[in-house]
């Protein structure tokens, strides 16, 4: 994971180096037109779990309105959290979203409300302590691994702030389902589920039904592409 972060990074000061080229070549040619369209973010919530999160978001271009596509990627367990510490989280999670922008239509910079759709595949697992009888009235406790692939599907709701041309600010709350094939009724019963620690998941599950709840707030490096007026 360590060589993730970096990778990150190492991403980030090329973005860098590429929009400072792009500006000075703007002041160049006046028949360029430069539109940040292109935001890659992280998702501050998930660090309250141990999860570190990833999206890269890309306009798409339309003369009727203004949208854009995400990729996101999860890692869970990244960063050691004291209440999970003992069931050692572990997983990953990608996912895809449309988003359809409905303020500021008459720019490409992704900034303003919008509505998405987003679905997600996620694998997700942890350590259960339980008790089992060996003898009468004696009991060991042995850790179990708790498996949970599973996928979601979201509409949600929500505005992002582009600011200085270069930063963004997004929250974003939406709802949908989460289909998994283990019994919903005994994963509440679990330290780690989407019941009893959404932080960990990326969202919660209402109690032994499909229906689920997310929300996010995140910060991104946005930068652009040059494209002919």
């Amino acid at each position: 994971m360590n060589k993730i972060v970096f990778v990150f990074l190492t991403f980030l000061s090329c973005l860098s180096v590429e929009a400072q080229t792009s500006d000075s070549l703007r002041s160049d040619d006046a028949s360029i037109n430069k539109e940040h369209n292109e935001i890659i973010k992280v998702n501050l919530f998930p660090m309250i779990g141990g999860r570190l999160s990833f999206d890269y978001e890309f306009g798409l271009q339309s003369k009727k309105h203004r949208s854009s596509m995400l990729f996101g990627v999860d890692a869970y367990g990244v960063f050691p959290v004291t209440q999970y510490q003992v069931n050692d989280p572990k997983g990953y999670a990608a996912n895809l979203t449309v988003r359809r922008y409905f303020e500021n239509v008459s720019t490409n910079v992704l900034d303003g409300g919008f509505v998405q759709l987003s679905g997600r595949l996620a694998y997700l697992s942890h350590i259960e302590p339980r008790s089992v009888l060996i003898a009468p009235s004696q009991y060991i406790t042995v850790n179990e691994r708790i498996n949970n692939p599973h996928a979601t599907v979201f509409v949600g709701l929500g505005k992002q702030f582009v600011l200085y041309q270069r930063f963004s600010i997004e929250y974003m709350a939406g709802f949908g389902v989460y289909i998994n094939s283990n019994d919903l009724a005994k994963e509440g019963l679990y330290a780690i589920s989407p019941q009893s620690s959404p932080t960990v998941a990326g969202f919660w599950n209402y109690e032994d039904t499909p229906l689920a709840l997310t929300c996010s707030i995140k910060m991104g490096y946005v930068f652009g592409s040059f494209l002919n007026k």
